[in-house]
């Protein structure tokens, strides 16, 4: 039986992110390993072959120590276990899992890009060293996956990795759970959601990156006009979060008055419920690799505004499935949200528009074929 492993940083990663693939290889005959840090209780859902073993890695490259642990307790679970195959994900975890596998001689290294960790919004030194971080493992990466063609097509492009050494597998959503159920009034009074407000509503964890603080500066000026707007942000901090924002939020939205016009939900299973319950979705974030939020969101058949970078620009045509601004543009948001928000002939045609995308590329079955397809080729070959 082949073994696989799979490294990534924590639990919630491997509860919200990995359980379909891994279903699918334990269905196809593998033996499938997990290495991650376990802050909580594992999930129902998790297949019960799944072997895991709990590691601990630091928030941060400057933490040299937990780093170096880190690396020696990634070769002992390697070495002890002769995988055929490693799949890194996530940027720290990626890196541990990487350089150990190298040492241990892992024919099969792969790195699976989730979105590079280089992008527009950092200054110039910062992103150099990101890009050059990429560029020396992808000497001892074997194979790159990449949810982002546009990532691909940048390394590519300088010779930082070989393509005949990387595959494009985008992402993809549960596209049966994410559906709309017109239940929308009954949900809003479980849910304790204002009637008849027009929602506007974002996923995700609160982080800076995310831009959750450019869209409560535009709502504030919305709100201002439109008194029956509300605000519903879903979602909160996971334990290793970097740049927790959380505290961040709160403080703004208190600052602004907008208390009893803002809903944060905190971490939630249910966030197609959330979903149902909204009028518009906004991804105002810095940096994705392809949002699984924002495919979830036209899904549900949600009109979507999303920031114009990569990732978001390779799902949205612009002004046909979705709306695209320029990041950290609040001016330019507060008119796209105008525009979309009085406009019921657009909205249906981005609702409408976005359900066929979601369909036609980014489903989970779709998504898995496209990830197993690679990954059973480069394990037969070697």
């Amino acid at each position: 039986m082949k073994r696989i492993l799979h490294v990534c940083n924590n639990d919630f990663y491997l509860h919200n992110f990995l359980i379909a693939v891994i279903d699918r290889m334990i269905k196809e005959g593998y033996e499938v390993h997990v290495a991650c840090k376990i802050n909580g209780k594992i999930s129902s859902k998790l297949n019960q072959a799944v072997i895991i073993h709990d590691i601990t890695y630091p928030l941060s490259f400057v933490d040299i120590i937990t780093l170096i642990k880190s690396v020696v307790n990634m070769n002992k679970i390697i070495s002890f276990n002769h995988y055929d195959c490693v799949i890194n994900h996530n940027r720290i975890a990626s890196f541990v899992g990487r350089i150990s596998a190298f040492m241990c001689k892992i024919k099969n290294n792969i790195y699976f890009a989730h979105g590079f960790y280089f992008h527009d919004d950092q200054n110039y030194l910062s992103k150099f060293l990101c890009v050059q971080l990429e560029r020396c493992l992808s000497l001892i990466t074997s194979f790159t996956l990449s949810q982002s063609k546009d990532d691909l097509d940048l390394m590519i492009c300088n010779g930082y990795i070989d393509k005949n050494k990387t595959a494009y597998v985008a992402n993809g959503i549960d596209n049966e759970k994410f559906r709309s159920s017109k239940n929308r009034l009954n949900l809003r009074n479980i849910l304790q959601l204002p009637k008849s407000d027009y929602i506007i509503c974002s996923v995700g964890r609160l982080v800076k990156g995310k831009g959750f603080q450019d869209l409560i500066e535009a709502f504030r000026m919305i709100n201002k006009n439109k008194s029956n707007t509300h605000l519903l942000i879903i979602g909160g901090n996971v334990k290793q979060d970097i740049s927790k924002f959380q505290k961040q939020i709160l403080d703004l939205i208190k600052l602004y008055n907008i208390e009893n016009n803002v809903t944060l939900t905190g971490m939630v299973d249910n966030v197609e419920d959330y979903l149902e319950c909204s009028d518009l979705y906004v991804s105002p974030s810095y940096r994705e690799g392809l949002s699984r939020s924002l495919l979830e969101a036209m899904s549900m058949g949600l009109p979507v505004i999303a920031t114009e970078i990569r990732g978001s620009k390779e799902v949205i045509n612009h002004m046909q499935n979705g709306v695209l601004y320029k990041a950290k543009y609040i001016n330019e948001l507060i008119k796209k949200i105008d525009i979309v928000s009085k406009n019921e002939k657009l909205q249906k045609e981005l609702s409408q528009n976005a359900i066929k995308t979601v369909e036609s590329f980014y489903t989970e079955k779709k998504y898995t074929d496209r990830q197993m397809n690679v990954i059973n080729k480069i394990i037969s070959n070697s």
